[in-house]
């Protein structure tokens, strides 16, 4: 079905008039908006902003209206020193010659989230410092003892991990003079090189190594240890490792 010229130019005039309508609508509303407005408030009066901060915000909001402002809600940041939804800073700042009409600002109080309590068990008392500023939380005391834990090692906390608290809680740290005593580990078929880091992660140190032809195992087996595993210590003692080593690589060393 064909439609007529005459129709079709009617249809076109129509949708002309609603582009061009809301062309001069946009227009309009952008000269009373940024020239209209600003020239209007201009010619007002000015009054000194009142001060609104640590007012509830209806408190806050009702006073600016009264005295001509518009109240706006700005940020809304946790508090847990304040109840919610008090107003912590305002913009423009308190004090200053303000136009009737303007916009006021105001951030407010909310209920703080809790999150939870990080794992420092294990840290050293540095690193658990790091963790705490991240955490935003408060060392109270760190308490010195000595433990099964390594010189400077945190061994125990006052706040438990992963319990959900609020930024700033205070915890108490319990760091380790160092260990009442030593455990020897029983490190007979280990690598030599993860016999080691089991000894020195006891607090203990390897003093010495020794190679033995083994053509039956693998290079750099632990054969035996000068100190039996699970030995208990009083005072620290270095450990030889006697270790094994293929015949060609002994030649080659």
């Amino acid at each position: 079905m064909k439609i007529s010229e005459g129709r079709m130019g009617f249809i076109k005039r129509i949708i002309l008039f609603f582009v061009v309508f809301g062309v001069v609508s946009f227009g309009a509303y952008l000269i009373f908006d940024y020239i209209m407005m600003p020239f209007i408030v201009s010619r007002r009066d000015t009054r000194i902003l009142l001060d609104v901060r640590y007012m509830p915000w209806d408190r806050a909001a009702s006073l600016l209206r009264r005295e001509g402002f518009i109240p706006m809600r700005g940020e809304s940041k946790p508090s847990s020193d304040l109840e919610p939804f008090t107003v912590l800073d305002q913009r423009p700042r308190p004090g200053s010659k303000v136009r009737l009409g303007r916009r006021v600002y105001m951030d407010i109080s909310t209920v703080e989230k809790e999150i939870p309590f990080p794992n420092l068990i294990g840290k050293t008392l540095r690193g658990a410092e790091i963790i705490l500023r991240e955490y935003q939380m408060e060392l109270d005391t760190v308490l010195w003892d000595y433990s099964n834990s390594p010189r400077g090692v945190i061994y125990d906390q006052s706040v438990d991990p992963g319990i959900f608290v609020t930024r700033g809680t205070p915890v108490v740290l319990y760091a380790s003079l160092g260990l009442k005593s030593w455990t020897v580990p029983d490190v007979v078929g280990m690598s030599q090189f993860a016999a080691i880091r089991k000894i020195e992660s006891a607090g203990l140190v390897v003093s010495d190594v020794r190679f033995v032809e083994r053509n039956d195992l693998l290079a750099f087996t632990v054969l035996s240890q000068s100190i039996e595993g699970g030995t208990v210590l009083k005072e620290p003692r270095g450990i030889v490792l006697t270790v094994s080593q293929l015949p060609e690589e002994k030649h080659n060393r």
